[in-house]
């Protein structure tokens, strides 16, 4: 949550294109269109070219991963 919430800077409950523009030029990181292109067209599962927090979550969340509550013990 803390990671959407630096890269959400303006609010708005999603992040944009302009937005991870921003947090990698800030962080030093080299960015391009081609690089953005790719990035937006991975993580965003709707088409608005938005990323909401439920499809942050799922990019980041590991294949496999089950949260600790149904582990089996």
């Amino acid at each position: 949550m803390d990671l959407f919430r630096i890269l959400d800077i303006s609010g708005r409950s999603w992040v944009s294109r302009d937005d991870i523009r921003f947090f990698m030029r800030e962080m030093g990181i080299p960015v391009d269109e081609a690089g953005l292109d790719a990035i937006i067209r991975r993580l965003d599962h709707d088409g608005d070219e938005l990323l909401s927090y439920s499809e942050f979550v799922e990019a980041l969340t590991p294949l496999g991963f089950a949260p600790a509550a149904s582990l089996p013990r």
